[in-house]
């Protein structure tokens, strides 16, 4: 069965606009095949990949693996209910410009 889960936390900003803090997508190993590591690191000691969803959308697929990000930057991992890891990819954009 295909997971994909995208949590938006938004907080009110000067009463106005919303500014979304977190973005988490299923990101775990196990959801996904053909995985292949490329050379390029989304940040030190994390490579970047392309997968095929084992259940979901057709085609490649692209980003990081959670179980490879949690090794390095636990607090970017998040584990649902079910045990699948969720990769909070607001952390991760922050890490790479921040």
């Amino acid at each position: 069965m295909y997971r994909w889960c995208v949590v938006l936390i938004s907080l009110l900003a000067g009463g106005a606009s919303l500014a979304p803090l977190a973005l988490m997508a299923a990101s775990d190993e196990r959801l996904k095949k053909d995985v292949v590591r490329t050379t390029l690191e989304a940040i030190p000691g994390v490579p970047f990949a392309s997968w095929e969803w084992v259940d979901g959308p057709p085609g490649r697929h692209y980003g990081v693996i959670a179980q490879d990000l949690e090794r390095v930057r636990p607090e970017m991992v998040h584990t649902g209910p079910d045990g699948m890891k969720l990769v909070n990819y607001g952390f991760l954009n922050e890490a790479n410009h921040g």
